[in-house]
């Protein structure tokens, strides 16, 4: 007999199946979607899971006031979202970090520009989500 609760594993599996699906979703450029799915998953979580979760949908969110060239709100949600999973590096939930937040700590001094009107907008490689399963 399993220590593990049925409900135990349906939970992790849904954490897992979320962030696989949510990080093709980001590198595929769907900000919105990964928002969407991130979020179903979020709302009924608790603790570190929770905080990861939000920080990675406002990443995402950053990313979508991106390409709506939004960016003020591209810069408040982008260094929340970084510091809100920056205590999880290198590794979380399959979750690939270290890479990951050193692009966005690169990206951050652009956003400000970006937000101050100091830089206008240009095509450039958004970072990506790395899911290792």
């Amino acid at each position: 007999m399993s220590d593990v609760s049925e409900e135990a594993i349906s939970r992790l599996k849904r954490i897992r199946e979320a962030l696989e699906k949510g990080s093709g979703l980001y590198n595929s450029g769907h900000f919105f979607e990964c928002h969407e799915v991130l979020e179903k998953v979020w709302l009924a979580e608790n603790g570190d899971v929770k905080v990861f979760l939000q920080g990675i949908i406002k990443i995402a969110a950053a990313f979508h006031h991106f390409r709506k060239e939004t960016f003020r709100g591209m810069l408040d949600l982008l260094v929340a979202g970084r510091d809100l999973v920056d205590r999880f590096r290198p590794f979380y939930r399959g979750i690939e970090l270290e890479e990951f937040l050193s692009a966005i700590d690169a990206w951050i001094p652009r956003a400000r520009r970006l937000a101050n009107g100091e830089l206008s907008y240009v095509k450039v490689e958004i970072p990506h989500l790395i899911y290792i399963s």
